[in-house]
């Protein structure tokens, strides 16, 4: 199945992880090439600044060789050619079982840190 990241989703928040399911996220909107997905990103709230374009491109072929995105080349009349990717069923189908699996950690989660906070006392006041 997804050799490099069948076991991402049961992670959670890992930072490869959530750029990955962002880049996903983005996806479902329209097909994009690698450069507007860090736009695209941005908006959700990650901080592209942390993101070379080198680890976005490699991140998007291992997501392509795992079959969660496709891409194919749009060849401009003026400009260099593009690769587009666009998300599959198997990449809408990871982002599902991601979703639900990061619902019950940040449940789990916030639980943790009420019972901290109640024990230790609020630290943000």
């Amino acid at each position: 199945m997804r050799e490099n990241f069948k076991g991402c989703k049961s992670i959670g928040f890992k930072s490869s992880n959530v750029l990955l399911v962002s880049i996903l996220f983005s996806l479902l909107n329209k097909p994009s090439h690698g450069y507007s997905l860090l736009d695209e990103i941005k908006d959700i709230g990650i901080e592209t600044e942390d993101v070379p374009y080198g680890i976005l491109y490699r991140t998007l072929r291992l997501m392509e060789m795992e079959g969660l995105v496709k891409s194919e080349w749009q060849v401009e009349e003026t400009g260099p050619s593009r690769r587009i990717y666009k998300i599959t069923e198997e990449g809408k189908e990871y982002l599902r079982d991601w979703a639900k699996t990061s619902k019950k950690r940040v449940n789990t989660i916030l639980n943790l840190i009420e019972r901290i906070e109640k024990i230790l006392g609020d630290s943000s006041k």
